[in-house]
């Protein structure tokens, strides 16, 4: 494995030393990187927030992590058969907590 990250640094077609075989591993772990960050991006907020600060995209980074932790976990709880599930469940029930919460706004008023 350790090797294949060495590889990830340049593009791997270039070395004529490397198989056919290494070669399609290396873009599949680079493609698995790209789809993790693509993902993470899009439904579990990374770098949502609106600061310019290394610390506060720090912390985004580390935010986004406990978020798809919250999802394995209740994955394994038996939430879901997949992750994605677990998110989509969730969004719908956060969903609904907005409309409610909407909801209670326009009556109080």
């Amino acid at each position: 494995m350790r090797k294949h990250w060495q590889t990830l640094k340049a593009l791997p077609y270039h070395d004529r030393a490397l198989s056919p075989a290494t070669i399609l591993e290396t873009y599949a772990l680079r493609w698995s990187i790209e789809v993790y960050f693509k993902e993470a991006k899009h439904y579990l907020g990374l770098l949502w927030e609106q600061t310019e600060t290394f610390a506060s995209h720090v912390a985004s980074i580390h935010l986004t992590a406990v978020r798809y932790c919250l999802l394995v976990l209740g994955q394994l709880q038996g939430a879901g058969a997949r992750v994605c599930e677990v998110r989509a469940a969730t969004g719908e029930q956060l969903a609904h907590l907005d409309f409610a919460k909407r909801l209670w706004g326009f009556f109080e008023h």
